[in-house]
């Protein structure tokens, strides 16, 4: 087992390095301050903003319709918390 542990070392030790890089379209085609590096940084930007402002504009929706459905929900008090007496028919007086 030490020894499978040692081949592998061994063999990914020398290509740490080589796979830590970033892909070439972006680590050597362009150099420091070179307006495309910048354009294609802004560019990445954008494409990873819209959907987080897609997603964003429709939980404003739903959750601006949801509060203007609850406003119209609200009624007049229905007054269920206490029973009201009744008056019956043929008595004087108010009831009581």
């Amino acid at each position: 087992m030490r020894a499978l542990v040692a081949t592998v070392m061994t063999v990914l030790g020398p290509a740490t390095y080589a796979l830590a890089q970033s892909c070439a379209m972006c680590a050597n085609s362009f150099g420091d301050n070179d307006p495309v590096q910048r354009a294609m940084a802004w560019s990445i930007l954008f494409l990873l903003a819209t959907p987080y402002t897609v997603v964003a504009a429709v939980a404003l929706t739903l959750f601006l319709t949801y509060r203007r459905a609850s406003g119209r929900r609200r009624g007049a008090p229905t007054g269920l918390g206490r029973p009201r007496a009744r008056a019956v028919p043929g008595l004087e007086g108010e009831p009581s």
